[in-house]
Order: C-alpha cells, then sequence, then structure tokens
C-alpha cells in the first residue's frame, strides 16, 4: 500500500447553496486534486459558522485537511461577512489548538487591463 491519501478542504464562501461560481471554481480544483490521490470535502461557510454544533465540524475538517481551499466571491473591495467571520474564528480554533500551525497561503491572480 501507498502514502495515505491527502486530504483538502474546500470552503465554498458564496451565500448561493448552488450554481454559484465559487461552488464551480471550486469544484473544479478539487476534481483535479483528487487525480492526484487526494480526498475531498466540501464546506459551506455560512451554515458552518452559524451554530456551536456546526462550526465543530468545521473546526474538526480543518483540522484533518492538509490542504484547504477557500472560494469565495469579491463584493466590490471586500469579501462577505461569513467569510471573514470564519477566518477569525478558525484562526483563533488553531492557535488554541497545540502542536497545530496555521499556514495561510494566498494565491490572487489580477488582469491589468
Amino acid at each position: 500500500k501507498g502514502a495515505p491519501m491527502k486530504q483538502v478542504l474546500l470552503l465554498i464562501g458564496s451565500p448561493k447553496r448552488s450554481g454559484s461560481t465559487s461552488a464551480s471554481l471550486g469544484n473544479y480544483i478539487v476534481g483535479r486534486l483528487k487525480t492526484h490521490q487526494f480526498e475531498a470535502q466540501t464546506v459551506f461557510v455560512s451554515p458552518a459558522i452559524s451554530t456551536d454544533e456546526h462550526r465543530e465540524l468545521l473546526f474538526s475538517a480543518t483540522d484533518r485537511a492538509d490542504v484547504i481551499i477557500l472560494a469565495f466571491p469579491l463584493y466590490v473591495d471586500c469579501l462577505p461577512y461569513p467569510v471573514i467571520r470564519a477566518m477569525e474564528m478558525i484562526s483563533r480554533h488553531r492557535e488554541q489548538a497545540a502542536g497545530r500551525n496555521a499556514e495561510i497561503y494566498v494565491h490572487r491572480q489580477l488582469r491589468v487591463p
């Protein structure tokens, strides 16, 4: 048997539960990763921060993940509130978790006219 499969977590920050561009792009990336021995889990951010029980599930998912992908819409010049709130909560959770370093990598592609 080979090495254990890596875990990827797709966090979808769009308030739309279906048909969002964020979900479409995130699912495309996850689909590509699955061809490279990744297992995937998808979590919609808005419902994931709505109750204590849902937040614990979100934290558990982030703890298991080797890679976290956050796909979200950008509204004029800011992130949707649930995305900001989720990142604050995950950061606080990671700071409190023993031995777990939170590393955040941001990839941004800008087009210049």
